[in-house]
């Protein structure tokens, strides 16, 4: 995460969520929900809610088809999307 939030300018409020296996999950279906926790403006720590899916949609169900080769086929890869800016739900993420 520090690597992600030293090109971003994240302010308090800010919500990201990611489920790429080399970043914060183990597979796609773990779906991470990250957020910075502040004190006098610098990031002290990160709270995180991970939660396992069934199926996020790859090319067979359960995401993870056993012919694949590459990441984009098991899956939808979302590598730190901004689910909320400085406290405000963008639902454009959610359809």
């Amino acid at each position: 995460m520090n690597k992600y939030a030293a090109g971003k300018k994240l302010k308090p409020g800010d919500v990201t969520a990611s489920n790429h296996p080399m970043e914060e999950g183990s597979h796609l279906p773990d779906i991470t929900v990250i957020t910075p926790i502040f004190y006098q403006d610098k990031i002290i720590f990160w709270v995180a809610a991970r939660g396992h899916h069934a199926d996020i949609g790859g090319i067979s169900p359960g995401s993870m088809p056993p012919n694949s080769r590459i990441l984009k086929k098991k899956g939808p890869v979302s590598l730190h999307l901004g689910w909320c800016k400085t406290s405000d739900f963008r639902l454009s993420f959610c359809i």
